[in-house]
């Protein structure tokens, strides 16, 4: 799974970012969301949704095994979102 973000301008609130996640094997979204800040927290939401569209509710080691690739950008890098991966 890669997740990514990118900004976007809104006419009524400004910058908003925009998270997805996507399954590389088969090129898919799993996982979209809209955050206005995109913090760390909000980056994991489109992750979220991806196991859980795909392998089942959210519990612990539901995700063992799973790949995750991204770029550096500081949300991915965070001790709060490495220690969460």
């Amino acid at each position: 799974m890669g997740p990514d973000a990118t900004q976007v301008h809104t006419r009524h609130d400004g910058l908003a970012t925009v998270f997805v996640a996507v399954d590389r094997f088969v090129a898919d979204v799993v996982g979209i969301h809209a955050a206005r800040p995109g913090t760390r927290s909000e980056a994991l939401e489109p992750i979220y949704q991806g196991i859980v569209k795909h392998l089942a509710p959210l519990t612990a080691n539901i995700a063992k095994g799973l790949t995750l690739r991204h770029d550096h950008d500081p949300q991915y890098m965070s001790y709060a979102f490495q220690q969460e991966m």
